[in-house]
């Protein structure tokens, strides 16, 4: 019999005919690829039962089933779900991993002590990920996780993480949830066609009176049937229970049954007759992470006889391993509710004595009311040990009880709600680290302590108010540092970093060069490759040049110490870019985003990718582009990343294909979230792209406006580094179509001095075509042909299409109104051949307008464009795609599109023909590109 004909002989399912053959399809597509498939529902609605049937099915196909449930009791707990699912797998499951991962997953789960340097949660996640993936491809998997909305926090964030990577391992998510909230985030995070949503609503009355009969082992009259199923609203746990509590009640004739007026008045109902032992023990079950049946009979000497009163009463049962299950969750919770609160604590005060580790202090907790600083101390230890385990969930709860249990001065309880705010931050609770640490704030005295405070509360939640306000939060801290020069230095790093995002420049230089000051005097204070690398970016953004030795020294330092600050190894990939070595940049970045890729590292990989696509945009590569714009969705989908970043790649993207509309909404986006949280850089790249966007539309008057204030803006920050921000040529062009000659008499001769002083080839081509254009508005035409030529050599070089078509559409109209007819027509063609090359379409449009307005002979339509015929000439050499790509900057499915245009064109099908037909254009035609100047020797 096939799968999906076996789910009605799931033993113990009554009534769920549809949601068992959803999940039996669920199952039987798991070998294809990852499926999820979460269940919803009320409490009792049948959800638990469902996964334990899906688990059946899975077995019987032989699938390997991994599973485990939340508990409302263990949310507090660190890794408590993930342990119970890998715990099959641990020991020869992890052998497989490497050294790191291993150590990170055997640290989070007490398999190992941890190391003086310990795992952070996304080591544990990777390597949870690791183990899961290879397990399935030894044998698809199940991964059954109940109650997954009482699961504790560090399983549900490293199990989120996992759930979005899988891909297509061949395992299946099976998630049951009460009510409808997310479901460790695969609603946003796992591509649609692969999730699906199961309501588990509730059951007809038929299906109720079959569940009744089955389980009271005798039907129900019709009346009292129906009484019942409009009680309980079809669900399945609660009609039990009022048939249960009913059952001895006869109903008056004429009369609807009296039946109490929530389902908690029920359950508490089918308590009254137990006894004191029964009670004791199904408190203590009920307080438990695991309720061990040999733990209970330690508790409370009545336990034997308490657990066999709750048994026969059906409100407890073994699963065979000696522990002790609640029939229903909801049984455990009415229990626990039932009890007073004294009951309570001095449930957990028992458990607390016979627990060590999390545990014992999760009871402690629990247990005590008023200020203890022996348990304190205990919970502060707790805490730490959950740091170092990667549990920042666990470890932000243990340390905010300790501040809550804390007696002495006032100073220890703060300096614990700190390190509780803290951990709330790095579980990825900002809202609650805001809480804790504006508390400490507001209470402490004017000193170091209250310099951590404001400290830590501008890293919570880093550039999310805004990194203006985490600068004034820094420069209050600073105030309070009190000649502390650790703390100093660590401050003036951050507060550097935040003043370099808002546009501060100066004054960042001068933070960061005190933090590297403080940092390597005696004795030697933490941050030092931090403040070195900030150092090195201020002075470059400030147009001071490279200072290589300590860009050397932070590298050999290694791993930044600050998560605000860039990594080096990043930086100087980003001054690779900046500085026109655009080739090498390309592969370092695309280096990079298969390392972060490997590590799943999605906030390394957001930035990285951001970078890349402006690259591709510079190098008129607009698949690669899209398909950075793709993954930075991605990336954003996984939370990782602030939203500015796909907007404004999406914006490239639609102005390189000329769809100005969506170029314009896109880049407005973008530049409205970058204004919001004053990152002033992104602000400028939002408005230069807006002011190319509208170049591209023929809209002067809009360019101009919005090129202006980005040069506004620049200038006041202090940019001096041309190759960052690369709007200055726009602008030039904007405001000449405006009348503003002064202006761009400025901003150009800014940009020339700024390129020769550094010897930047885009600043000095730039400037060249400015300067022309300048010439060309003055009716100099002689000189500003001769700076156009000069311009169109560097931007060739360079490797940029997109600005070698505007130079040539430039140089077009310089020669049309010199009357040069054929010449002009030769260079607009060549700008519309450069600009369908690439798929601007836009640019395009603008050069076949201005070739409209030349009489003569149009190009042969079957001319190979310059960039056709570079690419038919190295594939002609023997080049392969790729090489070919390498060496015009441009994408393999560009060369593939313009391969295919040169076969046509020549009448060509292969290769060899082509090479016939090339003939030896191949060996003896000059280079379109040459390879970027080494600028290491350059003055920097």
């Amino acid at each position: 019999m096939s799968l999906t004909g076996q789910h009605l002989l799931v033993p113990g399912v009554i009534g769920r005919e549809r949601e068992l053959a959803e999940l039996a399809a669920f199952v039987a597509d798991i070998p294809r690829g990852f499926r999820v498939v979460v269940l919803h529902g009320e409490a009792g609605a049948g959800k638990t039962t469902l996964v334990r049937a899906a688990g059946a099915l899975a077995r019987e196909q032989g699938l390997a089933l991994l599973a485990c449930a939340g508990s409302e009791l263990e949310t507090e707990l660190s890794y408590a779900a993930l342990g119970d699912l890998l715990d099959p797998l641990l020991g020869a499951g992890l052998a497989g991993l490497p050294g790191s991962q291993r150590r990170a997953i055997e640290v989070a789960l007490s398999l190992a002590d941890p190391p003086d340097d310990p795992p952070d949660q996304r080591a544990v996640a990777v390597a949870t990920l690791g183990v899961l993936t290879a397990a399935a491809a030894r044998r698809p998997l199940v991964l059954a996780i109940d109650d997954v909305q009482w699961l504790d926090g560090s399983s549900e964030r490293v199990l989120a993480f996992a759930a979005r990577r899988m891909d297509s391992a061949a395992v299946g998510l099976l998630i049951a949830r009460r009510g409808s909230g997310p479901a460790l985030g695969v609603e946003r995070g796992v591509e649609p066609e692969r999730v699906r949503m199961l309501d588990v609503g509730p059951l007809p009355i038929d299906a109720i009176g079959r569940l009744l009969q089955k389980r009271l082992g005798t039907p129900v009259a019709r009346p009292r049937l129906q009484e019942i199923h409009r009680a309980s609203g079809g669900n399945p746990f609660y009609a039990l229970e009022l048939a249960r509590a009913l059952d001895d009640r006869p109903s008056d004739a004429g009369r609807p049954l009296s039946v109490p007026a929530s389902l908690r008045e029920v359950v508490a109902a089918r308590l009254e007759g137990i006894g004191h032992p029964a009670r004791q023990v199904l408190l203590l079950a009920a307080c438990m992470v695991r309720a061990d049946a040999a733990l209970l009979r330690t508790a409370t000497a009545d336990a034997d006889a308490g657990l066999a009163e709750a048994a026969e009463a059906g409100l407890v049962a073994g699963d065979g391993d000696d522990v002790v299950r609640f029939t229903h969750p909801l049984l455990a919770y009415a229990v626990y509710e039932d009890a007073t609160e004294a009951q309570r604590r001095a449930a957990h005060r028992v458990l607390a004595e016979l627990a060590d580790g999390e545990e014992r202090a999760h009871h402690l907790a629990l247990a005590t009311a008023e200020p203890d600083e022996e348990v304190a101390l205990t919970l502060e230890d707790a805490a730490r040990r959950a740091r170092a385990r990667a549990a920042p969930e666990a470890a932000a709860r243990f340390a905010s009880e300790a501040a809550r249990l804390t007696v002495g001065p006032l100073s220890r309880r703060l300096e614990r709600r700190l390190e509780a705010g803290r951990a709330h931050a790095a579980a990825g609770d900002p809202a609650r680290a805001r809480r804790e640490l504006d508390a400490v704030i507001a209470a402490a005295a004017p000193g170091p302590l209250r310099a951590r405070a404001l400290h830590a509360r501008a890293a919570a939640a880093w550039g999310t108010d805004g990194y203006l306000e985490d600068a004034a939060l820094l420069t209050r801290a600073l105030a309070d540092a009190g000649g502390e020069r650790g703390l100093e230095a660590l401050i003036r790093l951050d507060l550097a970093t935040a003043l370099l995002q808002v546009g501060q420049l100066r004054d960042a230089q001068l933070h960061a060069r005190r933090a590297v000051a403080l940092a390597e005097g005696p004795p030697a204070a933490e941050p030092l490759g931090a403040a070195l690398t900030v150092s090195v970016m201020a002075d470059f953004l400030l147009g001071e040049g490279i200072r290589d030795e300590w860009l050397d020294r932070a590298s050999a330092l290694g791993a930044s110490e600050s998560r605000t600050a860039m990594a080096p190894g990043f930086l100087r990939v980003l001054l690779l870019k900046w500085t026109d070595r655009l080739g090498e940049a390309r592969a370092a970045l695309e280096t990079l985003r298969a390392q972060a890729l490997a590590d799943h590292d999605d906030q390394r990989l957001g930035f990285v990718l951001v970078q890349l696509g402006e690259l591709y945009w510079w190098l008129g590569d607009l698949d690669g582009v899209r398909d950075c714009e793709r993954a930075e969705r991605v990336v954003m989908v996984h939370g990782a990343q602030e939203g500015t970043l796909a907007p404004f790649l999406e914006a490239v993207a639609n102005a390189m294909a000329g769809d100005v509309e969506r170029a314009r909404a896109a880049a407005t986006a973008a530049a409205e979230m970058a204004q919001a949280t004053a990152n002033n850089r992104f602000h400028i790249r939002c408005l230069a792209l807006l002011g190319v966007i509208e170049l591209s539309a023929g809209d002067a008057r809009a360019a101009a406006a919005y090129l202006r204030r980005a040069e506004a803006m620049s200038s006041e920050a202090g940019y001096g580094e041309p190759g960052v921000l690369r709007f200055e040529h726009d602008a030039v062009e904007a405001l000449l179509a405006v009348g503003e000659r002064d202006h761009a008499q400025r901003i150009c001769a800014r940009l020339e001095a700024c390129g020769r002083r550094h010897g930047r080839p885009w600043a000095i081509a730039a400037a060249a075509r400015s300067r022309a254009l300048l010439e060309s508005a003055a009716g100099d035409l002689d000189a500003a042909e001769r700076d156009l030529q000069d311009a169109l050599g560097g931007f060739r070089t360079l490797g940029q299409p997109l600005e070698t078509g505007r130079t040539l559409l430039h140089l077009g109209g310089v020669r049309r109104r010199r009357r040069q007819k054929r010449a002009a027509r030769e260079a607009l063609d060549a700008a519309a051949e450069t600009f369908a090359s690439v798929g601007a379409t836009a640019w395009l449009a603008r050069a076949r307008d201005e070739a409209a307005r030349i009489g003569g002979r149009p190009a042969a339509p079957r001319e190979l464009s310059e960039v056709e015929r570079r690419v038919a000439e190295l594939a002609a050499d023997g080049a392969t795609n790729r090489e070919i790509a390498d060496e015009l900057f441009i994408s393999v499915k560009t060369v593939e599109r313009h391969l295919s245009h040169t076969y046509a064109k020549l009448g060509v099908g292969s290769r060899r023909e082509l090479r016939g037909a090339m003939g030896s254009k191949a060996r003896d035609a000059p280079r379109f590109h040459e390879a970027p100047p080494d600028l290491s020797s350059q003055p920097s």
